[in-house]
């Protein structure tokens, strides 16, 4: 179970394939390129590559958002503190899911309050991680679930306590794991004998993360 085993309808206003040979943004269902006449329809629905329309980075094709710049391309994501309404981008820093009112846009990218003030170099996500990565029982639990096929992301608390729902407190957090894969965590951590809560769940449509004993996101209802 990973993150992007979530994959709802793509805007085609947001994103649109690109020619292999000659990188003309071309629109869907045509069989060839109008500038360099390589044929398209063969590829397309497997080896195409796209690109984001608001900073021109490439993105995969099966993308719910923009890993540079956090612009959301899909229409069911939800703003983590108002979950009634669409998110738009993604903060770029934490995750965290933003309606227009709730993002802060710097040089064309998405940051939520918290992380509006970071300045984030090109390349320092790999360094940071690791610089920072000393919690090695956190780095044996993500092998553990990589291992079973399931992703997860070492907890970190400058930049994921406020995603937290609620007041709840889960002293010895060490990852983040999909909400959606549970079920299939609580197992591993089972059969391992892995005993207390150490591992948060983040909702996949609003970014809230959760405890285990929570059956639905508490802040979004999915």
């Amino acid at each position: 179970m990973n993150w992007a085993n979530t994959r709802p309808y793509m805007n085609p206003e947001l994103i649109m394939p690109y020619c292999p040979d000659c990188e003309y943004k071309y629109p869907r269902n045509i069989e060839q390129c109008p500038v360099c006449a390589t044929p398209l329809v063969d590829t397309l629905d497997e080896e195409a590559s796209y690109v984001c329309d608001e900073c021109k980075e490439p993105v995969a094709k099966n993308a719910q958002s923009c890993a540079n710049c956090g612009t959301v391309f899909v229409e069911d994501l939800r703003c983590l503190l108002h979950p009634d309404t669409p998110s738009h981008g993604i903060c770029v820093v934490c995750g965290q899911h933003l309606c227009p009112k709730c993002a802060d846009r710097q040089t064309r990218r998405y940051f939520c309050e918290h992380d509006a003030q970071e300045e984030i170099q090109p390349d320092a996500e790999e360094d940071k991680e690791k610089s920072t990565v000393k919690d090695w029982e956190a780095v044996l639990y993500q092998r553990y679930l990589k291992q079973e096929g399931v992703d997860s992301r070492i907890f970190d608390e400058e930049h994921n306590r406020h995603l937290i729902n609620g007041s709840d407190q889960f002293p010895g957090i060490k990852l983040i794991a999909p909400f959606g894969g549970k079920k299939q965590v609580v197992r591993i951590l089972m059969e391992r004998e892995i005993e207390g809560e150490v591992v948060l769940f983040q909702c996949e449509r609003c970014s809230a993360i959760s405890g285990t004993s929570n059956p639905v996101c508490p802040n979004c209802g999915r």
